[in-house]
Parts: structure tokens; C-alpha cells; sequence
């Protein structure tokens, strides 16, 4: 199978690198965040990338290079598919040839048999075999390493179709992946009618595990219609603020009170506050507000950590 550098950043960001079938090649990373091979007049390669007997080695060519797998320091380290890599300012991942790509192609037309040599047609009623998805084109990893945006954006740049199945902490999740784009999405527990509400509470975990089978059936018609860039840029957007949030948010099946509150309290509140002050006494479970909040989990998560910190609203641990 060949296989490639999946460029995650920079201005050439979704193009790949075809490793070569056997040698060595050179990697250089300017200071404007791209990557190029390294060629004659250019300073000295940063790293190398060395492909022996199938196997594929990643090394730093100095000491001062700033070359991390997987967000480690490496000197000199085995690759395998969906490793990601940092090269100085440029973010790499290994991959195998997208099966769309002109590089596929070509690869599929120069090995393809000849229609002499091609296997014989199936006898009238004899199946064909069927492809193997479990070993086939799959791909695993772990949530620590790689957030489920990351994996996603990696699978829609390189053209796979197929399941991306999450799991983390005793919830599980999927999404459909078809012709570069997000079609569907299921989570359980936690699941909402919204789909994209789905789909962003899949990218907010950081932990458990994630498994990719390819596919090939026809998915139906998409769930999620907005473009997967922006899906993906919004994600990116929001971490910063969830991560400030989800420490201060109490767990999902938390009772919340609403403490009495005076006539001047109650004037200082914003038409925005006192909603959701109203889900809080309909619905009681921090999950339960969230999902009935119309404009989306970031901003009923902000609104409850902000009344949590006021003292205006309290978790009740009896219930």
C-alpha cells in the first residue's frame, strides 16, 4: 500500500507527500510553516523519512530540530498510519494514498493486470468475494493523541467514505463519513434531534478510543448540510472556551436549584439569564437544561457556570 504525509497545516495544507516505495527522503520545513523535499541550495533537511523493507522510520537530522510523534520529542522513531507528526511549525500525519487522489490512480493503473492476465469472471450464481472491512483501509487510535476533529478532518481531506466509531468513558459515537463530507451522526447517551448538536459534543472529548471502517454502501441523504470546513473551524473556534468551561460544569445528571431571589436580584438579571433560570426550574438536570437551551451548548454551559460562580443557582447533591 503506498503511503503518504498528509500536510495538516499551512499553505499547503490537505496536499500529501508520497513516501517512496523504498529510500530515503529528506524533509525540509520553511519558516513560513510549509514543508518541502529538501533539494540542492536549499540549508540543511530537518528530518528524514526512511522506508526499508516496509517499514517507515522518522528521523531528526539535528539536535535542535523541533520534531514531536504524537505530541513526544523524538530523536528517531517507527511510524504507522495516523501518526501525527510536528515538523517545526508544520503539522504532518501519516496516511495511506487516498484512493482519490491522482496518486491512486496512477498507482491502481500502473499495477492494474492486463485483460490478459485479469482473473476470470465468476461462474453464473458465484458470489464475489467481499471486501473485509476490518482490516481493510481501517483505521485506529487514541482520543488522547488525536481529538475526534482531528481524525474527521484527516479522513474528509484524503476522501474516505465510510464509520467513524468514538468511544469514551462508557458513551459511544458515530459519524458517516461520504464523498469528503459529514452525512450523520449518533451518540448515546446525550443525544439531542440536532445532529450538529451531536457532532459537537463528539469533537469536546478528549479521551477513549476511535476506530475508522470504510464503507462503501450509499448513506442517503445527509443529516448535516453545512460544509464540513466550517463544522470543523467552529469546533476549533470553541475549544478554547470549552476548556475553560468543563471544569466548572457540574456532571451531566447534576440537580440545579435556583436560590430565592429579591425583587432587586431579580431586576439585575438579563432577559438571557432569567430563561434559562425557567429551564432550570422545569427541567432540574444539567443535561436536561442543555438540551432544551435553543442557541446551543456553549452558551447554556456559559450561562450555568456564570450563575454557578454568582451563587444565583446551586447544584443539589441530595438528589
Amino acid at each position: 500500500m503506498a503511503m503518504a504525509l498528509h500536510i495538516l497545516t499551512g499553505p499547503r495544507r490537505g496536499q500529501e507527500v508520497i513516501l517512496p516505495s523504498e529510500g530515503d527522503m529528506l524533509l525540509f520545513a520553511k519558516p513560513d510553516g510549509d514543508v518541502t523535499i529538501a533539494e540542492s541550495g536549499l540549508p540543511a533537511p530537518h528530518a528524514a523519512v526512511i522506508v526499508k523493507g516496509g517499514n517507515i522510520i522518522l528521523k531528526a537530522l539535528s539536535l535542535d530540530a523541533n520534531l514531536l510523534v504524537n505530541r513526544k520529542k523524538v530523536i528517531e522513531v517507527p511510524l504507522a498510519e495516523g501518526d501525527r507528526i510536528r515538523l517545526e511549525k508544520v503539522n504532518l500525519m501519516l496516511v495511506s494514498v487516498s484512493r482519490f487522489s491522482q496518486y491512486a490512480r496512477d498507482i491502481r493503473q500502473a499495477t492494474a493486470p492486463s485483460p490478459a492476465q485479469a482473473a476470470p469472471a465468476n461462474s453464473p450464481g458465484e458470489a464475489s468475494p467481499a471486501p473485509n472491512p476490518a482490516t481493510e483501509g481501517a483505521l485506529r487510535g487514541s482520543l488522547q493523541l488525536m481529538r475526534p476533529a482531528d481524525v474527521v478532518q484527516l479522513l474528509c481531506q484524503t476522501g474516505k467514505n465510510g464509520m467513524l466509531y468514538l468511544s469514551s468513558r462508557g458513551r459511544k459515537g458515530t459519524i458517516r463519513i461520504h464523498d469528503g463530507r459529514i452525512y450523520k451522526v449518533t451518540l448515546t447517551p446525550h443525544s439531542h434531534p440536532d445532529p450538529t448538536r451531536m457532532l459537537f459534543r463528539l469533537f469536546r472529548w478528549t479521551d477513549g478510543q476511535f476506530e475508522f471502517q470504510p464503507m462503501t454502501d450509499d448513506p442517503g441523504n445527509p443529516e448535516i448540510t453545512e460544509p464540513t470546513e466550517v463544522l470543523i473551524i467552529r469546533a476549533l473556534h470553541e475549544q478554547p472556551y470549552w476548556d475553560a468551561i468543563l471544569k466548572d460544569l457540574p456532571p451531566a445528571d447534576a440537580a440545579l436549584s435556583v436560590r430565592k431571589l429579591s425583587a432587586a436580584d431579580r431586576a439585575k438579571l438579563s432577559a438571557t439569564e432569567m430563561f434559562i433560570l425557567g429551564l432550570i426550574l422545569m427541567h432540574g438536570k444539567v443535561q436536561a437544561v442543555i438540551d432544551n437551551h435553543p442557541e446551543g451548548d456553549l452558551k447554556a454551559c456559559t450561562l450555568l457556570v456564570d450563575l454557578l460562580n454568582r451563587h444565583i443557582i446551586t447544584v443539589d447533591w441530595r438528589q
